[in-house]
């Protein structure tokens, strides 16, 4: 979680504990906590990372734990803000082949999506989805044979709708999820162990069919 709107904390316990431990401070977290999250993912070693968002310098940061360590990587960077960005809204999740996913919103911009396959240590193109400006809080959900997709919310004239891009093993590829014309967001994702996709959502509409 980000704590006091200036650290990027981490905590955990087995199972069998009757409590979390303390919490470990991972980095700056610094400015506006409700648009700099932190947040978690495992990989299919049992390694686990943890990326956030730094406001007050328009930094993406990700650190990594291997299976069974007790001490944490390096801070790496994922992404550093470009001229007039305000980034905000990050999640990751870690592909069964152990690519690393991060995706993030910009401000009135696309969502974001950045891949590594390395660790953390380097990574790739920033993928933009969809058309149009997302917002809220982009859903990464991982699945078996290397799937991954983000789910999002993005305005359609004057109200809201749900897409999902897919990872094609070189892009993504966008589709509405929800019905044409309904206003509907806030969606989260998982995938099935057949590889099927499902995506959940609330309507957002005050009255009518789709509230």
């Amino acid at each position: 979680s980000n704590t006091n709107r200036q650290s990027a904390v981490y905590v955990s316990k087995p199972d069998t504990a009757n409590a979390f431990s303390l919490p470990e401070v991972l980095g700056a977290a610094q400015d506006q906590g409700d648009f700099s999250p932190v947040s978690v993912a495992t990989g299919p070693d049992g390694s686990v990372h943890v990326a956030w968002i730094n406001i007050a310098t328009g930094r993406i940061a990700l650190r990594s734990k291997a299976a069974n360590s007790s001490s944490w990587g390096p801070e790496r960077l994922v992404y550093s803000r470009q001229s007039g960005e305000f980034l905000a809204n990050i999640n990751i999740g870690v592909a069964s082949d152990g690519a690393i996913f991060v995706s993030w919103r910009v401000a009135d911009q696309r969502m974001r999506v950045r891949r590594s396959t390395d660790g953390g240590q380097s990574w790739g193109t920033v993928f933009q989805l969809g058309e149009r400006f997302g917002f809220g809080i982009p859903y990464i959900a991982t699945g078996p044979g290397g799937r991954v997709a983000v789910a999002f919310m993005s305005p359609v004239g004057d109200i809201y709708e749900v897409f999902a891009s897919v990872w094609n093993g070189s892009g993504f590829d966008t589709e509405r999820v929800s019905g044409a014309g309904n206003d509907d967001g806030n969606p989260s994702a998982t995938f099935g162990a057949d590889g099927t996709l499902y995506v959940a959502y609330r309507g957002l509409a005050e009255s009518g069919p789709n509230s």
